[in-house]
């Protein structure tokens, strides 16, 4: 059901219940215009996800929930990774902006704040004859929420700041955040954007358990994420990179 309780000056739709904004988006992007920043907003979700199908756990207005689709044509297949650098940097700053937390990038873009997950992002990629047309970048942030099924492994931003919080003005504020990196990506800062997502990388120098699709379990340490997206670590001293998928990060 659409709403009107956000008065946003942006393009914009704002649902209190909908299956997924991603979804929505993805099946709408047509019918709208004008299409660079539009976002939809929910007040909940009956199938949000997270990356790889994970299920998204989250009360009726308590969180931001969202999708903005933003023109990425001017990027090549091979930089994409891009895309997953300008939005957990995003998602990043605002938090930090409130919370005073060790708050951390875990690879490629979840947010953890003290060993726990406070925000999740989920890309989809429109191509047109393999070129990159537009992003949708799906975001979930937990913000008023206080209790989880998995109480070990989330948190919110409510129970990390002292902060007055606004849903509206964080939205507002996640955008502007989202188009400014956005802006940096456009003008050629990939790797000033990469600097700092290692900067603040989760677990970096720390070791982590890895389990492989076979269910075999080795341990790594840390080093960094690299251009292409994959994880760099020291195994057995030797360094590797892996690929987001082909492995289950065991820590948390």
């Amino acid at each position: 059901m659409v709403s009107n309780r956000y008065k946003f000056s942006f393009p914009h739709i704002h649902f209190t219940k909908i299956d997924s904004t991603n979804k929505y988006l993805r099946e709408n992007l047509s019918n709208i215009s004008p299409l660079h920043g539009f976002m939809a907003i929910s007040d909940f979700q009956t199938e949000g996800k997270g990356q790889y199908g994970r299920i998204w756990e989250s009360d009726s207005q308590k969180n931001i929930l969202c999708t903005t689709v933003l023109d990425c044509s001017f990027l090549q297949i091979d930089q994409i990774f891009g895309l997953h650098l300008i939005a957990a940097i995003s998602v990043y700053e605002l938090i930090k902006k409130y919370v005073n937390s060790n708050i951390k990038i875990k690879w490629p873009n979840d947010i953890y704040i003290d060993d726990k997950k406070c925000a999740g992002i989920l890309i989809e990629n429109v191509l047109k004859s393999n070129h990159l047309q537009w992003s949708l970048f799906g975001i979930g942030i937990n913000v008023f929420q206080e209790r989880f099924n998995s109480a070990e492994f989330a948190t919110s931003m409510q129970l990390n700041t002292t902060s007055t919080l606004s849903l509206q003005d964080l939205i507002i504020e996640l955008r502007e955040a989202l188009l400014l990196n956005y802006e940096k990506l456009k003008q050629g800062q990939f790797q000033n954007l990469l600097v700092f997502y290692n900067s603040v990388l989760y677990k970096a120098n720390e070791e982590v358990v890895f389990e492989d699709k076979s269910s075999q379990s080795w341990i790594g340490i840390v080093r960094n994420v690299s251009s292409d997206g994959r994880l760099n670590l020291d195994k057995n001293k030797c360094l590797i990179s892996i690929n987001y998928g082909d492995y289950i990060w065991k820590n948390f």
